[in-house]
């Protein structure tokens, strides 16, 4: 679905969306007479357009009521104001709509601080991440950003996940330990099953770093 409203989006004229101010392009975004496209893309381009983007601002656009804004709000903010985008993504880690968890997760850099790690550690197992005690794709993300910038105290978290049901989970179980032992187990050609059977076995016998 992201993917869907990103790419009809670009097929708009933007030549014609960057003539109007942030203040009218906001107006464009929360106008309910225009369709969904074109609202994303004007509230993208409202928040890359607008060079302060006020404290209330946010607030209206990550409350919306309508998914798509709040994603388009995540979006710009990444885009344009990477120092507002860490803020608004972990307020909405807990979203309702899974597609803005997972902005909210692309929304975040690689370089957390302990303290927002434990936090994303703590996400993957909330049971709005599950239906009907089924992994949600939305956990593959929240790893594989984690997985980016493996810290040596989270070697328990990501042996514990080698043993999860959902396999983008276990594979970036297998990435993290990777960087974080700088070491591959099995050939370039093994399966992920024989990876993860393979630091299974080495973790059992390395319990602690």
């Amino acid at each position: 679905m992201i993917v869907f409203v990103i790419s009809l989006a670009l097929g708009l004229s933007s030549h014609a969306a960057t003539q109007k101010s942030a203040e009218e392009l906001y107006e464009v975004a929360y106008s309910s007479s225009g369709t969904m496209p074109e609202r994303w893309s004007a509230m993208t381009l409202a928040i890359q357009t607008d060079k302060e983007v006020s404290e209330k601002e946010m607030q209206k656009a990550l409350t919306h009521p309508e998914w798509f804004v709040r994603n388009a709000a995540l979006v710009g903010l990444k885009e344009s104001h990477p120092e507002l985008a860490e803020r608004a993504a972990f307020r909405l880690l807990s979203d309702k709509a899974m597609v803005v968890r997972v902005a909210a997760i692309n929304a975040l850099p690689n370089d957390l601080s302990t303290s927002k790690r434990e936090l994303l550690w703590a996400e993957l197992y909330q049971k709005y991440n599950f239906r009907k005690k089924q992994s949600l794709w939305v956990r593959g993300h929240i790893i594989e950003k984690l997985a980016q910038a493996p810290q040596k105290r989270e070697y328990p978290n990501f042996t514990q996940s080698l043993s999860d049901s959902d396999d983008r989970v276990v594979n970036a179980a297998v990435e993290g330990l990777e960087k974080l032992l700088n070491r591959k187990m099995g050939s370039a050609a093994a399966t992920l099953k024989e990876k993860k059977n393979l630091w299974l076995a080495w973790t059992r016998k390395n319990p602690n770093l």
